[in-house]
């Protein structure tokens, strides 16, 4: 994951954005929930419109990586955040930043206020609204900070999961 966040984040320093990569990662995956069947060439022209073409390619190709992730059966998403070599306040800062882009992301997706979740996912929408106000402030105990932030980060993780199938219910199959 360390090479493909630093790959990315490269790409991103090229993009004329005010956006970071975690947060640029959580729109994405808001943008992915709300739509269902949309082109990494809609969502690349929707997040960056002045971009390059070649910048452009690059957002597919996350937009590619990312769908497949969240697609796929092992349940293998994982949030494009730094690395544990940066410092917690760092990592703190960028879920907060990935959480704003999931809710953003969610926005321009077309996810509307009338949409009928079930109390879970509703549940999850609140917390990451709240996630994406955190600020982190460091304490005597950094392994129980250290804790408290991986276990966020699972809660994001599961929870996009959640949302995802909430708005995409898998097919059922036929009738026995």
């Amino acid at each position: 994951m360390a090479d493909i966040y630093s790959k990315l984040l490269e790409a991103l320093r090229n993009l004329d954005s005010y956006a970071d990569l975690p947060e640029i990662h959580g729109s994405l995956c808001g943008f992915l929930c709300a739509r269902k069947n949309q082109t990494a060439k809609t969502w690349a022209e929707e997040i960056a419109p002045q971009a390059s073409n070649n910048d452009k390619k690059k957002l597919e190709a996350l937009f590619e990586f990312t769908e497949q992730q969240i697609n796929s059966p092992d349940l293998d998403i994982r949030l494009l955040l730094p690395d544990d070599e940066q410092s917690l306040n760092q990592r703190t800062e960028a879920l907060a930043s990935w959480s704003r882009g999931l809710l953003y992301g969610l926005g321009i997706g077309g996810l509307r206020k009338e949409t009928v979740l079930d109390g879970d996912t509703q549940e999850f929408l609140k917390d990451a609204a709240k996630i994406a106000k955190m600020v982190h402030f460091p304490s005597n105990d950094s392994q129980e900070d250290e804790a408290a932030y991986n276990e966020i980060v699972e809660y994001l993780r599961m929870g996009l999961l959640l949302l995802y199938e909430s708005l995409h219910p898998a097919d059922s199959g036929p009738s026995l």
